[in-house]
């Protein structure tokens, strides 16, 4: 990461959003944390009050500017919940970016296979997955999909993780870098 990178991302205002999901919305969270019984879902959204024009245009790798914004110290005090008052780490070595359609098919199959020890009685049909992952996405995700970039790890990166198969991050950026948003998940066996 260039010196110019870490200061646009030194210089970012971020203000923490409220998240306002419709019960529509809120069935997608409501059912990973009936199937996640050990872990649950943790869910961030930010605006950037100063966006900058271009800081992911650099040459270096992409993944590691978006960590390095999630990292930033303003942040910290927004995300104790999960990180404990503990320093974010370096980037982890599995964060790749993906576009929203893959982030939409991979919380879809969380919907729809659960976590450790999901309850019999709760399974979603194909449909019923889609359904209630699309309602979710539209209210947590306010513009198009393709007015997003998605990184995502199933690496356990905080303490709220549990360093198991059901881990995962996505980290999503508006493509105008005014919107941050988190999306993270753990359970265990």
């Amino acid at each position: 990461m260039t010196p110019e990178q870490l200061r646009l991302i030194e210089k970012l205002e971020f203000q923490k959003e409220e998240i306002k999901l419709t019960e529509k919305g809120n069935k997608y969270v409501e059912h990973v944390k009936t199937e996640f019984v050990n872990g649950g879902i943790k869910l961030f959204k930010w605006k950037i009050k100063n966006p900058p024009s271009r800081i992911f245009y650099f040459k270096d790798r992409i993944e590691d500017v978006s960590w390095e914004i999630l990292r930033n110290f303003k942040l910290k005090e927004d995300i104790t919940e999960i990180t404990n008052h503990k320093k974010i780490e370096a980037s982890p070595k599995d964060l790749k970016l993906i576009n929203t359609f893959d982030l939409f098919g991979k919380l879809s199959g969380i919907a729809k296979h659960g976590g450790a020890y999901s309850p019999r009685n709760t399974k979603l049909t194909d449909d019923e997955a889609i359904k209630i992952t699309k309602d979710f996405m539209d209210e947590f995700l306010i513009k198009s999909f393709d007015e997003y970039l998605c990184f995502q790890t199933f690496e356990p990166w905080a303490n709220w993780f549990f360093n198991i198969a059901w881990d995962y991050t996505a980290i999503i950026v508006s493509n105008k870098y005014d919107e941050l948003n988190l999306i993270c998940l753990t359970d265990t066996d």
